[in-house]
């Protein structure tokens, strides 16, 4: 055969319409096509010049007064779809499949792992020590954000997996159904791509605006928006950060070593340089007083300075619970802050007894709180940078140690009752015949007595009442009232040091007021005043203890009264009750008092600490009315503030309760072993937790919850499905049923550059022809086919000459102009034409006719259903 023989001149009459093969070329006459039996066709060889060949699917051309014809390109090279083209597999697989399995699983991952970072932004989880840089840490905090990073990053590619297998089995089961409802359109086929490419919402606007208000556009928008922000949400509300947590309670374990107040234990603490054996009986002793004075004047120059400073500004308040507290005290380099309380009104209380009385009560934390955190039972937060305690805040409810000094003005003959020199016996009394040698650690009084062993009386005192002295106690003579040796001269002060007795819980100081007018003293002249005080310490449940550490220092500070709130003592255990005067404290009273020089009256000493007490007294105001100095520290607000520091030594391995419930060892002054005792806390950590920072990251819930509900309802629905069906939002699945279904002409003009407009909203359906599966539009597309709703515009033919080929990118634009070329190397350009041109653009007859015999095919096709 020649190759002439093969050619075959298409021929132009209308019988050629009917017996057209499908897929083909139409052509002009005088334009050849070379059919090859391998591929089915070459590129065409015109025979003059201008020839041209037109758009495949152009039926009739109003420029073109002849009818077009079917060429004889068969671009399928003999292949039938329908007959040839059998699915291997049934489209639904069970749901034991691995597919089915695999899908299960990573929505079960996803959520699982997004209900845990719900759970753990919604409580604020905190980690205590599981996450930090500290010895004792499980993880630290660079592999927690790892860990949490990689956990969230796995909730969005699970998401993101899982919903987009879910959106293909409800596409494409919804493409099955034929019987109701619009079939499925390509932009809801499209619509995965969001999720996994959200930028394609920018780039293909035209897609979203058809897809993007239906049901299915609105879940995919949102799991797009959920997937893009999931990591950054975790990142806000899950991953742990150093923060401020909400009080929460803890039970925190404190070591007992001795009883409130044990002077024994405390100056067996005092350590001083001297070899054993040099001074024993007076070296602990000494090294108390030593701590004493410096301690104790720091606290009081401390005290007064912030009066001073008080007042700069112009401010003063009689209000006693408004005036400054001693701020000096320091313990392991923490401030100790105490309060003002059983607040008296001094006008009232000094018109009753018809004298100045002058009554304060100061209370200060439990010591035993701050030792208490360094026990490694208690495991409290701890530093970022060392092992050194973190930054938190620790309220503890233990009682809390009080002091109270109440100051009454006597006159000398008053006095007379108790001053030894102005009894009967006439002896004359001085600093040599007054003091005792006895020993106060075994309350053995000296062999040789002194003044002050003989000095007890039952004496009756207009101030019996205000001082409880009833004598009733004629053993230890506890409520006896004191004795000094003498009255002191002005800026003076005498202690009393009358009774070795056990029990009795109180020390006193007389002085007398300052003489004017003087050359050096220019106040009021309180010469014949004479104050005595008495001072005591005691415990009480109404107040708790709050210690908190940040980078600027620690403070331990108790709270009282209404500040105490539900983490008073009295709170915690009912029963607790107060100790008015702890006895214990009377000896380490005694030792601080003296180390003072408060006693230095006896021999008209005229220390500087006693003259400025003595400038201190309350006077009544011009209406006769006594009341606290707005601008001075009265003298019983001083003395407190000097005895504050005898409190933190006394609670320092003291009981967290009131009472000690331990049996020394003889001749000892604390247990073999400390004790544990356990005491309710409340907490606030700077530690690591989940839950965010500021309260604009609670916004981040709503993305966390909403991919929660998602994976759950996503999770329900590949559980309740029977199985999987062929998910043909797919590119594989759809190219291959797409090239395997028959052509429509809704989509007229997409071939070159894709669908437009509303052939995106055309719905498509999926067919059968025996076991062959195709996609065709939806039964009832055919009213808006014929009214040409998805018409994307026409196309018409180019007359432009043929250029020069460079395969699928060698098109031109006509624009650019026709280039020369070698005949038979190109292939002519279509284009499209402007929007204003009225040429259609349909599908060829023989489509159509070829559809509706495929469609009657069908109903008549035997053997059993693909579906």
């Amino acid at each position: 055969m020649t190759s002439n023989d093969k050619i075959k001149q298409i021929s132009t009459t209308p019988s050629t319409l009917s017996s057209a093969p499908p897929y083909t070329y139409l052509a002009q006459s005088g334009t050849d096509f070379v059919h090859r039996e391998d591929f089915g066709y070459e590129h065409p060889q015109p025979e003059q010049s201008g020839a041209s060949i037109l758009h495949p699917r152009v039926h009739h051309h109003p420029d073109h007064h002849q009818l077009a014809a079917e060429p004889s390109f068969d671009i399928t090279g003999g292949f039938d779809p329908g007959k040839e083209c059998p699915t291997r597999r049934d489209l639904r697989t069970s749901r034991f499949t691995w597919t089915n399995v695999a899908i299960i699983f990573l929505c079960s991952v996803s959520t699982a792992l997004s209900a845990l970072f719900v759970t753990l932004a919604l409580k604020g989880q905190r980690y205590g020590n599981w996450i930090g840089n500290e010895f004792d840490s499980k993880i630290t905090i660079s592999t927690a954000i790892l860990w949490t990073s990689a956990f969230a990053k796995t909730i969005e590619l699970t998401f993101v997996t899982g919903f987009v297998a879910f959106l293909g089995q409800i596409i494409s089961r919804k493409a099955f159904t034929q019987s109701s409802g619009h079939g499925v359109t390509l932009a809801e086929m499209t619509m995965w791509r969001w999720v996994v490419q959200p930028g394609t919402l920018f780039t293909q606007a035209e897609i979203a605006r058809y897809a993007g208000f239906t049901f299915l556009g609105v879940l995919t928008l949102l799991s797009t928006v959920l997937s893009t922000l999931y990591v950054t949400a975790a990142t806000a509300l899950v991953q742990p950060i150093a923060r401020e947590s909400d009080w929460h309670s803890k039970v925190v374990a404190g070591s007992v070593s001795t009883d409130f107040a044990n002077l024994k234990h405390i100056q067996d603490s005092c350590k001083l340089p001297i070899a054993p054996g040099v001074d024993d009986n007076y070296l602990s002793t000494t090294c108390m007083k030593i701590s004493h004075a410096a301690r104790s004047m720091y606290n009081e120059q401390t005290f007064l300075a912030t009066w001073s400073e008080f007042l700069e500004p112009g401010n003063d308040t009689s209000n006693q619970e408004q005036r400054p507290a001693v701020v000096g005290l320091q313990y392991e380099n923490a401030t100790v802050v105490p309060q003002w309380i059983n607040v008296i009104n001094t006008t009232e209380v000094s018109s009753l007894h018809r004298r100045v009385i002058n009554n304060v009560t100061l209370a200060l934390p439990h010591i035993g709180v701050v030792d208490a955190i360094q026990n490694q039972r208690n495991r409290m937060p701890r530093s970022e940078s060392s092992n050194s305690i973190g930054t938190y805040s620790l309220w503890a409810s233990v009682p809390s140690p009080m002091i109270n000094v109440l100051c009454v003005h006597m006159t000398e003959k008053e006095l007379e009752p108790i001053v030894f020199s102005k009894w009967s016996q006439n002896q004359t009394v001085n600093a040599s015949n007054w003091f005792t040698t006895g020993d106060f650690s075994t309350w053995e009084p000296s062999i040789i007595p002194h003044v002050m062993d003989l000095a007890t009386t039952t004496n009756k005192t207009v101030v019996d009442d205000i001082f409880e002295w009833y004598k009733k106690d004629k053993e230890t003579m506890i409520d006896y009232p004191p004795v000094f040796p003498l009255l002191p001269k002005p800026f003076n002060t005498v202690l009393n040091h009358t009774s070795f007795a056990p029990g009795r819980s109180a020390i006193y100081v007389l002085g007398q007021g300052a003489a004017g007018p003087d050359p050096s003293y220019k106040g009021p002249d309180l010469k014949g005043q004479y104050p005595l005080c008495r001072i005591k310490a005691g415990i009480t449940p109404d107040c708790s203890t709050s210690y908190s550490i940040s980078v600027a220092g620690s403070k331990v500070e108790v709270l009282c009264g209404d500040r105490a709130g539900e983490m008073a003592y009295v709170k915690t255990n009912m029963s607790a009750s107060t100790v008015q005067g702890h006895p214990n404290w009377r000896d380490l009273g005694t030792d601080w008092s003296s180390s003072l020089s408060l006693h230095t009256g006896i021999s008209d000493g005229y220390a500087s600490n006693n003259r400025l007490l003595m400038e201190l007294l309350l006077t009544p105001g011009d209406n006769g009315l006594v009341n606290l100095n707005p601008k001075l520290p009265s003298l019983a607000e001083t003395l407190a503030s000097l005895a504050s520091d005898t409190l933190v030594l006394a609670t320092k391995d003291a009981p967290f309760v009131e009472y000690f419930n331990y049996t020394l060892p003889p001749n000892s002054s604390s247990l073999k072993e400390p004790e544990l005792q356990w005491f309710q806390a409340m907490i606030r950590s700077q530690e690591y937790a989940s839950g965010g920072v500021a309260s604009a990251t609670k916004a981040w819930l709503v993305v966390l919850i909403s991919t929660a509900v998602i994976n759950v309802l996503m999770l329900a629905y590949f559980i309740v499905q029977p199985g999987l069906v062929t998910d043909f939002s797919q590119p594989p699945q759809l190219f291959a049923l797409a090239i395997n279904s028959p052509p429509a002409r809704v989509l007229a003009g997409s071939c070159g550059t894709g669908p437009e407009g509303k052939q995106y909203k055309v719905g498509w359906v999926i067919d059968h022809e025996g076991e062959h599966v195709f996609m065709q539009p939806h039964t009832g597309e055919h009213s808006a086919l014929l009214r040409n709703e998805y018409d994307s515009g026409p196309f018409q033919v180019s007359n432009a000459k043929p250029g020069k080929s460079s395969g699928m990118l060698g098109l031109r634009s006509r624009a650019k102009g026709s280039a020369k070329s070698s005949p038979g190397t190109s292939t002519e350009l279509l284009r499209s034409p402007d929007r204003n041109e009225s040429t259609p653009s349909f599908q060829s007859e023989y489509e159509l006719q070829e559809f509706e015999r495929r469609r009657e095919h069908t109903r008549l096709s035997q053997g059993n259903s693909i579906f």
